[in-house]
């Protein structure tokens, strides 16, 4: 079931992300509840149009410092079984995302879901 969104945000995604508004609407329409009140986060509280939306929770240190250990322990895990290539941020991501929720109960988004119109390699 979609939501009704705010155009105010369907127009402020529009203009960070450059997504066509139509299709930023349906995005945010479709969105999780805690991903889109990040976004909504993000996109009030991150001033620079040429940086990616990140999940605004990285801006907590203790938060912040998490996610590096995280990060750096996924890339450890990951390594032994693949190679750095074309699309591993999306693995490390995805580890990332699950260390976090399993060793620290933090609900992380990473920059693919922040930014659902950007292809990352």
């Amino acid at each position: 079931m979609n939501k009704t969104i705010d155009n105010a945000l369907i127009f402020a995604y529009h203009q960070r992300t450059h997504t066509p508004l139509l299709k930023a609407k349906q995005l945010l329409e479709t969105m999780d509840s805690l991903l889109l009140e990040r976004i909504a986060r993000a996109l009030d509280e991150q001033c620079d149009p040429a940086q990616f939306l990140y999940d605004p929770i990285e801006d907590t240190p203790k938060i912040k410092a998490q996610i590096a250990k995280a990060e750096k322990e996924a890339l450890a895990t990951l390594s032994e079984a693949h190679s750095q290539s074309m699309g591993s941020c999306h693995l490390i991501w995805r580890e990332t995302t699950q260390i976090l929720k399993q060793k620290h109960n933090i609900i992380w988004f990473s920059p693919a879901e922040m930014n659902p119109s950007v292809c990352f390699d």
